[in-house]
């Protein structure tokens, strides 16, 4: 199982790191399928959140690489992101 899981985290980490995303569409059937299979309580709760982790990690992984490159647009980045949690909150 440890070696499944392995190998299913570095194609996931492939697939963000090729495309951008991608990875959150794989780490959430995997984990929802693993916290399942293990009779964990509440496997969506611990899905979603274990699926942002992951997610975290590999954004802050690409952000790492793109500042290397000195691809970083930081006042447009910032601009989003301070927006885009006000919609969310709004939008809740």
């Amino acid at each position: 199982m440890i070696i499944l899981l392995i190998i299913l985290g570095v194609l996931a980490g492939l697939m963000a790191g090729f495309f951008g995303v991608g990875g959150g569409l794989l780490f959430s059937p995997i984990l929802f399928f693993l916290f399942t299979s293990l009779e964990v309580a509440s496997p969506v709760s611990w899905t979603v959140g274990t699926a942002l982790f992951c997610t975290f990690i590999a954004a802050s992984s690409s952000t790492i690489q793109q500042r290397s490159h000195q691809n970083m647009f930081w006042k447009e980045g910032i601009t989003i992101g301070v927006f885009g949690a006000f919609g969310i909150y709004l939008g809740k």
